[in-house]
């Protein structure tokens, strides 16, 4: 006789025991932790497979009759649950370990047996090329794809309008909008991108050091934003992982006093503003095409940098020097644009350099400003604050750059006649 006590099926009930057609495969039987299945052949209604694990080996047979199949089965899960009976009686310690097994299977509640387990165990270590643990593993595949897809252009895209809502300066989101060329190349989920990825894309840029790090600034400012929004785990750290380039300390060009005579010998009248403020009060170029005349108080000697039209997004004072002074008079107004050109660059580039005959040095208007300034004043901390800057990076790359009696020739300079 085959016992039956104990014995359930899922997903079958008397009608369905009645009616074969109506039965949900694969069907399971089960009986304490043990359990057999029965599938319906793809080929034929009429066929079935009995299928159970077996001391670790999985065992087949086959039928032409569901009722033969489901008979076959309940000897089976008889002989299985019987066997696992025995495996209780085990004494020491080799007992405990199974009892602790079995507990251990419980509790995921969907009726494992220790076959079943070891089974799938040994297939998930083989299909593996690493040794580690398997819930190392879990939990790797967990972080990768429990959180929500976006793609680094979703991110980015989605970055910008926060900072655009929050009232940050149009230059710093010309800034951010850079990166849409790493989106498009890396058009997948933000979460699949590694320090591999990122670095070899900004070896592709050919960049100077120092632009390449102002590059992989942005990239770290978009990752973090990923991670704040739920995106990327909170300890995810791509940009760590990809190296700073080296820039070389005190690597920056200037231009001579002789060299700046040349270009206000050769300038427009409408650019004298521009080359003046860049030149003896230091403000940068992007800075100088939102300053307004208004923000120019020539009688108190400063000029003001509002904190919307400042990179750093925080109001400063810039000193207005006596030859400052002498070259804005002339042009002061109430209000109005200082700068009357959309591209600056090119007027100074493409038109003023060449025609003066001076090589244009990128950046070194204000380059200048602060190595002749701190020549002068000897103090980094006020240099620092008149031109936007940190302590730290005044120190490190104009420290000692050119002498008090170079700077005091620069600040010398004034317009003639």
């Amino acid at each position: 006789m085959v016992a039956s006590t104990g014995l359930r099926f899922s997903a079958t009930n008397p009608r369905q025991m009645k009616n074969q057609k109506a039965e949900t495969f694969p069907l399971t039987l089960e009986r304490g932790t043990s359990k057999v299945r029965i599938y319906r052949s793809n080929r034929s209604e009429n066929r079935f497979t009995l299928s159970y694990y077996l001391a670790g080996k999985r065992i087949r047979k086959s039928f032409n009759d569901l009722s033969r199949a489901k008979a076959e089965g309940q000897v089976a899960l008889t002989h299985l649950f019987n066997g696992e009976a025995e495996a209780l009686k085990l004494n020491g310690r080799d007992r405990a370990v199974y009892v602790h097994a079995v507990d251990r299977l419980s509790r995921l509640g969907r009726g494992y047996t220790i076959f079943e387990a070891v089974e799938e165990f040994v297939q998930a270590k083989e299909q593996l090329a690493t040794e580690a643990p398997l819930w190392e593993v879990t939990r790797a595949w967990t972080r990768q794809y429990s959180y929500p897809e976006r793609t680094p252009g979703q991110v980015l895209e989605e970055l910008i309008e926060v900072k655009r809502e929050a009232g940050f300066s149009g230059d710093y989101l010309k800034d951010l909008a850079r990166l849409r060329r790493f989106t498009k190349d890396y058009d997948l989920p933000i979460v699949e991108i590694n320090s591999s990825q990122v670095d070899s894309f900004l070896v592709s840029l050919k960049l100077q050091p120092r632009t390449r790090n102002n590059y992989r600034l942005l990239l770290g400012i978009m990752f973090n934003f990923a991670v704040k929004r739920g995106y990327l785990p909170k300890d995810h750290d791509v940009i760590g992982g990809v190296q700073k380039a080296k820039v070389i300390s005190g690597d920056i060009s200037i231009f001579t006093p002789e060299e700046l005579k040349q270009l206000f010998d050769t300038i427009r009248p409408e650019m004298v503003p521009y080359l003046a403020i860049a030149a003896f009060a230091g403000l940068r170029k992007a800075e100088i095409e939102r300053l307004d005349w208004s923000e120019i108080k020539l009688s108190d000697r400063v000029i003001t940098v509002t904190a919307a039209k400042a990179k750093t997004a925080s109001r400063r004072l810039a000193p207005v020097s006596d030859n400052l002074f002498r070259w804005l008079s002339p042009y002061q107004q109430r209000a109005g644009r200082v700068v009357p050109y959309d591209n600056v660059s090119k007027q100074l580039t493409e038109v003023l350099a060449p025609k003066a005959g001076v090589t244009w040095k990128r950046n070194a208007l204000r380059h200048s400003f602060i190595s002749y300034r701190l020549a002068l004043v000897k103090n980094v901390q006020q240099v620092a604050f008149e031109a936007g800057n940190s302590s730290n990076i005044i120190f490190k790359h104009y420290r000692e750059l050119v002498t008090e009696q170079r700077a005091n020739t620069w600040f010398s300079i004034e317009p003639t006649g």
